[in-house]
């Protein structure tokens, strides 16, 4: 059952639970990327991460066509992310031999980008099936952040060995199956899943999304080539990024948490549309103040020139903003709005343009890539950052809201059973006037063919003549008295009361008997409305 007015405490926790599994991903794929040597001695790295990246691209295609034809994702989120672990734990504990090495591992360097790609593919929409939108992007902020934080922990960690194998590897042998077996006890799979969406247009922010990648792209690569210019005018070479320079590298994974968790509350609390105006506003601040932030000081005299870089504050306000796009454009919106029978592959198509801009920086900046762009960039990118962002922020004033207008989007229908009505009204409206609720959907439900003044003239002045108390089952000259001495006149107003007020202002009903009665009253006034209707 969706919660509509309390926090899904229990969905919650079993979501959270694959956040190890989220920081041994990015772990595992940041220790190929930055070691720059093969896991296969036979191939080059650069072939074998190119390999990955396909394999990524086509997982998401695939799994994007699946999870519209599945309704219970959980199977495939918890299958592609025991693979990966299984595989390197075969890999590390097991005795393997040499000729059977090299497939072993390419099949975990597949099976790694494979796995990370379609968790975060089938987890979203799961999340997106299960949980309200109010809700939504707290939780998904507050595991993408759990995993941040549990990647910074193997960073810490991860010099320190057990035996041949390094303490952050060990730690996300036992992490990652133990938050797997929780997740699995809470049995999840029993969960009912809704077609829950927003009717718009997705184009009307992957527009502006768009522009944004790109004005951060062309930010951040022409300021650092501007850093390392300055550098290298004053006759130095030491610097190589903003982290190093600050000494903040281990903790850049905790800055990007707190934005990532900014955006989700922000956009639970004000709407993702706020939300989104809000990443678009804070890049464009980025892009305009970060050039005060660096400089040269010179003194007049010959080689005492010296850099001006302001490290920490400029970091800090680029790793927020990059914690606030991913919390904020991984998790949310691409899912929520549109039509809920493909929201698979929008989300897959979404999640390969950011898998690729991120390669994209990979290629740029690590492994044996190291990709020279030209020094025009930090001439003119971050000013056609600045323009960018302005027309981003343009484009978003016609992006449809999400806050309050999600809604189960098929199968909808007033023909609900009794205990369905029951428990989706009483999500909103508390227990009190629940069956009032439900009595008036019923009349609308057997009104539908009649005309307002039609509908007037059947519960006018003389209907109380057309259906009497004593018409009602379990209504003898006893009873009837008993409720006219309680104030009700007509069995139409009956109709429309709950057991529990019924049994209050009747001496002598239970609330069991009460709702014997009321059902039976309901009965007969939707006939009676039914034969005149047809007159």
């Amino acid at each position: 059952m969706l919660e509509y007015r309390h926090f899904p405490l229990k969905k919650a926790l079993t979501y959270l639970m694959f956040s190890p599994v989220f920081a041994y991903f990015i772990y595992s794929i940041q220790e190929i990327l930055f070691n720059q040597t093969s896991p296969v001695p036979s191939l080059d790295l650069s072939y074998v991460l190119f390999l990955g990246v396909i394999v990524a691209f086509v997982s998401l295609a695939i799994a994007g066509y699946v999870v519209d034809r599945i309704h219970r994702t959980y199977t495939i989120c918890f299958a592609t992310a025991v693979i990966p672990i299984t595989l390197d734990l075969v890999r590390t504990f097991l005795p393997i031999v040499s000729s059977s090495q090299a497939y072993i591992e390419v099949l975990f360097v597949f099976a790694l980008f494979s796995g990370f790609s379609v968790v975060t593919l089938s987890w979203s929409i799961m999340v997106n099936r299960t949980v309200v939108l109010r809700y939504r992007g707290r939780l998904s902020a507050s595991m993408f952040a759990l995993a941040l934080v549990l990647f910074l922990i193997f960073n810490i960690v991860g010099s320190t060995p057990v035996g041949a194998t390094p303490f952050a590897i060990e730690l996300a042998h036992i992490l990652v199956p133990v938050g797997l077996l929780i997740s699995l006890l809470i049995r999840p799979w029993r969960w009912q899943s809704y077609p829950l969406a927003v009717s718009g247009n997705p184009t009307k922010y992957f527009i502006p999304m768009t522009l944004l990648l790109l004005a951060h792209f062309l930010w951040y690569h022409g300021t650092m080539m501007s850093i390392q210019g300055l550098f290298r005018t004053v006759g130095e070479a030491n610097f190589s990024s903003l982290g190093e320079y600050a000494g903040w590298t281990q903790y850049e994974p905790l800055i990007v948490a707190i934005g990532a968790m900014g955006a989700g509350f922000l956009a639970d609390l004000r709407g993702r549309k706020p939300a989104f105006n809000t990443l678009v506003l804070s890049m464009g601040l980025l892009a305009i103040f970060s050039s005060t932030m660096y400089g040269i000081e010179s003194s007049g005299g010959q080689g005492s020139a010296r850099v001006i870089l302001q490290a920490w504050p400029l970091l800090l306000m680029e790793r927020l903003v990059e914690g606030f796009l991913l919390g904020l454009c991984i998790f949310l919106i691409w899912a929520e709005l549109g039509s809920p029978k493909t929201k698979g592959l929008r989300l897959s198509s979404i999640l390969v343009v950011l898998s690729g801009y991120f390669a994209l920086f990979w290629v740029i900046q690590a492994g044996p890539f190291a990709l020279q762009l030209p020094g025009l960039v930090a001439l003119v990118g971050p000013q056609i950052a600045v323009l960018l962002t302005l027309v981003a922020l343009y484009t978003t004033s016609d992006a449809p809201e999400l806050r309050g207008r999600e809604v189960e989007m098929e199968e909808l229908s007033l023909d609900f059973s009794e205990k369905m009505v029951k428990e989706t009204v009483e999500a909103f409206v508390e227990d009190e006037d629940l069956d009032s609720i439900r009595s008036q959907v019923d009349l609308i439900d057997v009104g539908t063919e009649i005309s307002d003044q039609d509908f007037r003239e059947i519960i006018g002045e003389d209907f109380n003549d057309i259906v009497s108390f004593r018409d009602i089952k379990g209504i003898g000259p006893a009873m009837e008295k008993k409720l006219r001495a309680a104030g009700y006149t007509s069995a139409a107003q009956l109709a429309g009361e709950i057991p529990s007020r019924l049994s209050r202002r009747v001496e002598g009903i239970g609330e069991e008997r009460a709702e014997k009665i009321l059902e039976a009253a309901r009965e007969v006034v939707k006939s009676a409305l039914k034969n005149n209707g047809e007159k």
